[in-house]
């Protein structure tokens, strides 16, 4: 059974796979687990598993504990840990699993205890065992997962890939945790608003479309560029007002199946100072996940990617997330304030 990769991944820890490994010898194992689950994943509980898994956690050395500690409190913060596998510990989600395909849609990959993995027959040479499309893994194994490591290489779209990919792979998933979008691209308007060449693409309206449908309700989407000064197509000149009609038509149209509350907010900045100006295209999400794209947002435009380059989405470590976040607040903020073009739409 094959499941398409995704950038985030649903993972349930059984409580009783941190018990094989409660000694400080055991710590390189349970920041192993962090990481990987800080990276891709998303925390999933069963019932009565909160109390199990801080009992475990509780029983293990003072770092491990602290490793954990600060793990769940920081995947709750981002909006990745559920509660959600029928009403049952992971230990009987993960007893059942095989009889039948309906876990495979709520877990991805379960870390099993020793004892559960020889019972599932786990392959202790590859490190995990697939049924029906869900890995099951050791706390000492998780890296091998398939899921998880197709996570890792999400992100290389090659000429000729359906846009539907990435929405998949990437949009969907992170825009399903987060509250909050930002799209920074210098030139993310420039086909909407005729200065750019060729004929005209959808790139910001599908963008806006595929947030809009995975967006939670009162979640916001905030749309960053550089207010273009190239000649129009047609030759009209392009004023502050014929800019946030167009932009608001594109904007609009994408919004036009959404039902809940989403805030859509634009910023344009007329000719940004050298230390403001962004040169490369970002999409953060705040669910703890943050991209540079490159060989231009403006691809997503057309039905497939166009020849010759690949559309690369570059996941950005903590250091660069800052980084984007600080040029987002440099634009939304930018002083003088008549340079700046700022403006919310709303639904419903």
């Amino acid at each position: 059974m094959s499941i398409p990769a995704t950038v985030l991944v649903p993972v349930a820890v059984d409580p009783a796979a941190l018990g094989d490994h409660p000694t400080a010898r055991d710590g390189l194992i349970h920041r192993q687990i962090a990481r990987t689950l800080e990276a891709h994943g998303i925390l999933t509980l069963g019932n009565q598993d909160g109390d199990m898994l801080h009992a475990a956690i509780a029983a293990l050395d003072a770092n491990s504990r602290e490793t954990w500690d600060l793990l769940i409190k920081g995947l709750s913060s981002m909006n990745r840990v559920d509660t959600d596998l029928r009403g049952m510990p992971t230990a009987r989600a993960l007893d059942l699993l095989g009889s039948s395909n309906e876990t495979a849609q709520l877990i991805r990959v379960f870390v099993a205890s020793q004892n559960a993995a020889g019972a599932k027959q786990v392959d202790y040479v590859s490190g995990y065992r697939t049924i029906n499309g869900t890995d099951i893994v050791l706390a000492a194994t998780i890296d091998k997962s398939p899921a998880l490591v197709d996570a890792q290489k999400v992100g290389k779209f090659p000429p000729g890939t359906n846009r539907s990919d990435v929405g998949d792979g990437i949009l969907r998933p992170a825009a399903a945790r987060s509250g909050r979008v930002m799209v920074l691209d210098p030139h993310l308007f420039d086909d909407i608003l005729g200065t750019a060449r060729g004929s005209q693409r959808d790139h910001v309206e599908w963008l806006v479309e595929v947030m809009a449908s995975s967006l939670r309700p009162g979640s916001n989407l905030v749309l960053v560029a550089d207010f273009p000064n190239g000649r129009r197509r047609d030759n009209r000149p392009l004023t502050i007002n014929l800019a946030k009609q167009e932009i608001e038509v594109a904007v609009r149209k994408g919004l036009a199946l959404r039902t809940e509350q989403i805030t859509v907010v634009v910023t344009l900045v007329q000719g940004p100072k050298r230390e403001v100006k962004m040169s490369n295209r970002y999409l953060h999400f705040d669910c703890g996940v943050a991209f540079e794209v490159s060989h231009d947002i403006l691809r997503l435009g057309s039905q497939t990617n166009p020849a010759p380059d690949h559309l690369t989405f570059r996941r950005l470590d903590p250091s660069e997330t800052e980084h984007v976040t600080r040029i987002a607040a440099g634009y939304t903020g930018y002083t003088p304030e008549t340079a700046r073009v700022q403006w919310a739409m709303q639904i419903p």
